[in-house]
């Protein structure tokens, strides 16, 4: 089976950067969708790390997911729910996974 693992740490497109958040994230989702798309994986696991960044937007996490989902399940791939801790405080690691 064509399995495809990737980790990529999020942290610095969380923060008050000149590239913004919003145009990242578009941008991000599409190459990532080509590129899985170019693979032909049938399992794909996907770490990220940071996520949220030093300040904890979580609400920017949930948004990068969704969009996430919306360009990978149409190429025919089921979508487990983000696994990660996203309650605030210290129990927040910073640390999330998808599986599709």
């Amino acid at each position: 089976m064509r399995t495809l693992l990737l980790t990529y740490n999020l942290g610095g497109f969380f923060e008050d950067s000149p590239l913004s958040f919003e145009s990242f994230k578009s941008h991000f989702v599409l190459v990532l969708a080509r590129f899985i798309k170019s693979t032909n994986a049938r399992f794909i696991a996907i770490n990220f790390q940071e996520v949220g960044g030093k300040h904890k937007k979580v609400d920017a996490v949930n948004d990068l997911i969704e969009i996430l989902k919306e360009h990978i399940v149409p190429l025919g791939y089921w979508s487990s729910p983000f696994l990660a801790n996203l309650k605030k405080g210290e129990e927040f690691t910073g640390l999330g996974s998808i599986v599709f």
